[in-house]
Order: structure tokens, then sequence, then C-alpha cells
């Protein structure tokens, strides 16, 4: 080992850090002084704020076009009703229930508002069979409803209309044991 001294050891000390004006460095100590390592921690957080709040910010700002299509449903058939029919006993002068059932074959459920005569059936909606004599349908009058009924879908519904089928009180004799039908219509 060799011992300098003088101007020689002095020059020597400057290079390798041994002297005034210069840090020391402590034995065992490794990595980055306190300050340094509070400045890294504050600069790596404000990165990720501002990279959160970047993708926060392009997620909610985002733009875009395009044209996308939809249709509706339809009902497929109307609403059929059966023919109406007496519950009871008709006489001159007198009116009867009639009763019929609403049939919907949709997938969604329907309101009728009002039931009429379908006047493209029987004569004028109504038919007479059965009669010991002479019948005519003009004797026959039907009260139209508009009580209102809804129908579930793909379903039906009994419909009872109270003294909605009348007999005339002049209908002939010719009359009696007639079965009475009534065609039935949704109104408008």
């Amino acid at each position: 080992m060799s011992v300098r001294t003088g101007a020689r050891a002095a020059s020597d000390a400057g290079r390798h850090g041994a002297g005034v004006g210069r840090h020391r460095r402590v034995a065992g100590s490794v990595g980055i002084g306190a300050r340094t390592r509070s400045w890294l921690v504050a600069a790596v957080a404000v990165a990720a704020i501002v990279g959160v709040g970047g993708t926060a910010h392009a997620v909610w700002s985002s733009r875009g076009a395009g044209s996308g299509t939809s249709s509706t449903g339809s009902a497929t058939a109307s609403v059929t009703l059966s023919a109406g029919t007496a519950t009871g006993a008709l006489r001159p002068g007198s009116a009867v229930t009639l009763s019929t059932t609403a049939t919907n074959p949709n997938a969604a459920p329907l309101r009728i508002t009002s039931l009429v005569l379908d006047t493209t059936r029987g004569t004028n909606g109504v038919a007479v069979s059965g009669a010991t004599g002479t019948c005519a349908a003009s004797w026959f009058t039907y009260t139209a409803s508009t009580t209102g009924w809804t129908v579930p879908a793909n379903g039906s519904t009994s419909i009872s209309l109270p003294g909605a089928l009348a007999m005339a009180t002049a209908a002939p004799t010719g009359c009696q044991g007639a079965t009475v039908t009534v065609y039935l219509q949704a109104g408008a």
C-alpha cells in the first residue's frame, strides 16, 4: 500500500470525491435521495391522474355515426266472433241475452270497443232457421253494444249482451221454434 502526501494527495482526493464542497456517500446507502424520491412519486401520480382523466374524457366524449333499423310487429288477423246465439226463449215483444265468443289470434291483446251487425252475412246480419212456418229475419232486431271488451293475446273472451236480441211484437206464429243467429263484427 502506498501513501501519498502533499499536492498529489489533494489532487487525488479531489478526483475521488473527498474534500470540500462535495457530497459524500455514506457507506452502505444505495439509491436516490428523499427529495428526489418525493419528486418522482409526485410526477408518477400526476401522470397517472392525467392518463385516467384522458381515458375518461375519451370514453365520455367519443363520437360516432351510423344507422340502424327496426320494425314493429303487426296484427296477423283481426278478432273473430262466433255467431251470436240467444240464451233464452224469444217471444213476440221480448228481448233476450245474446252470447258470442271473441277470439284473438294475435300475440298482443286487442280491445273491442263495440259490436255491430255484420250485414254481409245472413239477411242484414241475422239468419233464421228451424221455424214452423214463414219467419223473416226482419222480425228480429239487434241493439248494438258499446260496453267494450279486451281479448287476451292468443286467447278468447266470452261476451254476454243482455237484452241485445229482440223479437217484434207483431211477429207471426210461423216464427215459433225458430233458431235465430246473429252475425256480429267489431265496430269501428
